[in-house]
């Protein structure tokens, strides 16, 4: 694996989501690239400006925790924020390396505002006790990508994901603590997870 270390101007991007619940959001990922090696995604195909190894040149925004917490009391609008990337899981590998989510979400804590991660990865369960307490003040979504129940298929389609057992049983957890939780079911694939 090969971490490159870039520091970034900004971290938040606001985005408009029409038609949704929440209307405006905020949205950033401390991660380019992605460890899970998830043989569907358009990450791999499309690249998004990344050079290398889609699955082992990993970019980290290492000034993430620095910019969140100039950011966050200059915000003027209380919109969610959504913890995601199209082209990579922020619970990846390189969470377990940087720390950079968890560090984000004892930030986060401290505030308001209702925060939404998207994963595919039983890691989040390390900041566990973090994200209960962003529920607590302003609302906390898990949103789990969960593609198929047989493993042995994911093992294939996402080799470096967690387990399905260890994804039913973060949702579980999540939502036994009163958290809101939500599926993400998609690719189906016909013939293969369309059952």
């Amino acid at each position: 694996m090969l971490y490159l270390e870039k520091e970034v101007k900004s971290i938040l991007k606001k985005e408009y989501f029409s038609g949704s619940t929440f209307g405006n959001m905020y949205v950033f990922s401390p991660y380019m690239g992605c460890s899970h090696g998830c043989i569907y995604c358009d990450g791999r195909a499309e690249k998004y400006h990344l050079s290398g190894d889609f699955t082992k040149d990993i970019t980290v925004r290492t000034n993430t925790v620095k910019l969140l917490k100039e950011t966050l009391p200059k915000l003027r609008e209380n919109a969610p924020i959504h913890i995601s990337s199209g082209i990579s899981d922020v619970y990846q590998l390189a969470e377990e390396r940087f720390d950079i989510v968890g560090e984000c979400s004892k930030i986060l804590s401290n505030y308001n505002f209702h925060v939404s991660v998207l994963t595919k990865s039983s890691r989040i369960l390390r900041d566990f006790d973090n994200w209960i307490e962003v529920n607590r003040r302003g609302g906390f979504t898990l949103q789990m990508s969960l593609t198929t129940l047989n493993e042995d298929i994911r093992k294939i389609m996402e080799p470096g994901a967690s387990s399905v057992q260890e994804r039913l049983e973060t949702i579980k957890v999540f939502k036994e603590a009163g958290c809101r939780v939500g599926i993400y079911m998609m690719p189906l694939l016909p013939g293969i997870t369309d059952d």
